[in-house]
């Protein structure tokens, strides 16, 4: 293999090291966006392109009374969570209970909660986002 190949793997894999640890910033709580998108679930990662696409900055793992929101949107003067139910943790009755108490002490909180399923982000994540756009007012 060439020096120059294998310098320039070597100098990519550092990039991402370094993205990893120091990389991207988001302006709400200085929390590392980029490390946070790297352990996303595949839903919330298709969900996440989906919304930087659409013009939005969401705020992955935003943490609010003792929950993290899978994406917080601030925007209009609205809150909005974002959540992304995978079957596997949101489908069982006590979860399902678990999700309408959090919903309830986010709204308390002044925040607007929009659920979508797994299903419903790989079949169609645009109408997921037109939904959103609906909570902001964007049609």
């Amino acid at each position: 293999m060439p020096i120059e190949v294998i310098i320039m793997l070597l100098l990519t894999a550092l990039y991402f090291i370094f993205m990893f640890f120091f990389g991207y910033k988001d302006a709400k709580n200085n929390n590392n966006v980029f490390g946070k998108i790297a352990a996303m679930t595949p839903i919330e990662k298709r969900m996440y392109y989906a919304l930087k696409k659409a013009g939005y900055d969401p705020i992955p793992q935003y943490p609010i009374r003792g929950y993290r929101l899978d994406f917080a949107i601030f925007k209009n003067g609205i809150k909005l969570d974002v959540e992304c139910d995978g079957k596997d943790f949101h489908s069982s009755p006590a979860q399902k209970k678990h999700d309408r108490k959090r919903t309830q002490v986010l709204n308390r909180a002044g925040w607007n909660v929009i659920r979508f399923s797994g299903s419903q982000i790989y079949r169609n994540v645009h109408k997921c986002v037109e939904s959103i756009n609906k909570k902001f007012g964007i049609q």
